[in-house]
């Protein structure tokens, strides 16, 4: 169990993701502060606009974080401001990394999420971190972008760069995929419209992917890029079919061209060997996790 005076910051805090990471991390003994784009100062929570310098400077420089994971990003890919994907996922990083630079750069580990998504279409059922990436979307070059970033300040700072595989689990959005199937299964919706069910991704339960980061930051690693995988992939169609077993409802899917994507990855899975040589492997089958989502 990590010492109670460790402090972890996490950016995005109140994430999806952010309040996974934030309850384990407790759990082992961290204090935890953490970033959301507004709102009032709360106990150990900061409003910040982490695009402004300034305002993640004062930040960095009164949390003075042991531990810093920079979960703050614009991740629906979708987004059709494509400036706001820069500016939040390549230039708030780079504030991120110079502020810690300027006031605190004996910090113990820098965890910058990238995606999957980088690789692009490789013909891979299993990518490993040594494949080179093939970004297709604005999504993916600006994680792209921010890892080339984050690589120059590899000799400054103990960061280790992700690129996590599809993970999901109760509260996130609707508009990701599998929340949004289950949801209608959950409502007893007859018709569920949706793109291409035949594509297949790695799904991780969102608990296990918390649990790799806790695992990352308390490992003696830097300069590495490492995948958050299942090493698993699953069709979307058999998603729907474990929802409905889950549910016990059964609804029909149309299929809706809009949601075809013209630059759709087919097969995306990873290669999960580096994550599981530091002693991280996945506790929850997929089954359990849309279980848990159907009935939380």
């Amino acid at each position: 169990m990590a010492s109670a005076s460790k402090r972890l910051l996490i950016t995005g805090i109140e994430s999806f993701t952010g309040h996974y990471v934030r309850d384990l991390f407790e759990t082992h003994g961290y204090e935890v502060y953490g970033t959301v784009f507004s709102g009032a100062k709360r106990d150990k929570i900061y409003p910040c606009d982490i695009t402004n310098s300034d305002a993640i400077n004062a930040v960095i420089s009164e949390v003075r974080p042991d531990i810093v994971i920079h979960l703050a990003a614009i991740t629906f890919v979708p987004d059709g401001d494509s400036s706001a994907i820069y500016d939040v996922n390549l230039f708030a990083t780079l504030n991120l990394l110079d502020a810690l630079l300027k006031h605190h750069s004996s910090v113990s580990k820098v965890i910058l999420p990238s995606t999957s998504n980088v690789y692009g279409n490789i013909a891979l059922e299993s990518i490993s971190e040594n494949e080179c990436p093939q970004p297709l979307s604005h999504y993916a070059l600006s994680k792209y972008a921010m890892e080339q970033m984050g690589r120059n300040y590899f000799t400054q700072l103990p960061i280790i760069l992700t690129r996590p595989f599809n993970y999901t689990g109760v509260g996130q959005a609707e508009q990701f995929i599998v929340p949004k199937i289950v949801a209608h299964f959950r409502a007893k919706k007859r018709i569920l419209e949706l793109g291409n069910i035949d594509i297949y991704r790695d799904f991780s339960d969102v608990r296990d992917v918390a649990q790799a980061y806790l695992i990352l930051a308390e490992s003696s690693l830097s300069s590495e890029v490492i995948n958050i995988a299942s090493n698993t992939i699953y069709s979307l169609r058999e998603i729907i079919t474990i929802a409905e077993k889950a549910s016990g409802h059964h609804l029909d899917i149309v299929t809706n061209p809009a949601f075809v994507r013209a630059n759709e990855i087919l097969r995306l899975g990873g290669d999960n060997t580096r994550l599981r040589n530091l002693g991280w492997s996945p506790v929850f089958e997929i089954e359990e996790t849309i279980a848990w989502m159907v009935t939380p």
